[in-house]
């Protein structure tokens, strides 16, 4: 498996319309290893503490999504032979930040940026606390392995059901 996180300045730069890098480290991991998947991964916008809401920091993410998405067909009709998948571990970040405001994530985020045991967010940056790492966890796991987060085993360090979290993203960006 090949996981490529977006996205390079090429794409930006476009308007998501292309992203050479891409298509080189695909042709590359293809010719050593025909059998490659190739994951393109989607990330949250960083500096979460400019946007005043998730509904902000939300804002334009879904249409930033589709872009990478058909990126992502892009790729796999000029490799047709290749199993090309998104991964769309932003959603999650957006609905921790939402049950974070929203008062729902209890003693697991004591802040949304702060120490990363009991924070969704450890730096001004965006880096994610161990409650999103723990989240996008299962976002990935349902990506490359086909892991449902319900079927996952629970995690005991959350009172959060970060499960029905990851659940509940990969439902909403399947709509």
């Amino acid at each position: 498996v090949l996981i490529m996180i977006c996205c390079s300045i090429e794409f930006l730069e476009t308007g998501g319309e292309s992203d050479e890098a891409i298509w080189n480290f695909a042709s590359y991991a293809l010719a050593k290893n025909p059998a490659t998947r190739i994951g393109l991964s989607w990330l949250w916008k960083d500096f979460p503490q400019d946007y005043a809401s998730a509904e902000e920091h939300r804002d334009g993410a879904d249409e930033s999504y589709a872009l990478w998405v058909n990126l992502a067909n892009d790729l796999n009709a000029d490799y047709p032979d290749a199993d090309v998948f998104t991964i769309n571990h932003a959603e999650v970040v957006y609905d921790l930040r939402a049950a974070y405001e929203a008062g729902e994530l209890g003693g697991d985020a004591a802040q949304l940026t702060g120490p990363s045991r009991n924070s969704v967010f450890t730096d001004e940056k965006g880096h994610a606390g161990n409650i999103t790492k723990d989240t996008g966890t299962l976002i990935w796991l349902h990506a490359v392995h086909g892991v449902e987060p319900n079927d996952a085993p629970a995690f005991p360090q959350w009172e959060t059901d970060i499960r029905a979290i990851a659940q509940a993203a990969l439902d909403n960006a399947a709509q």
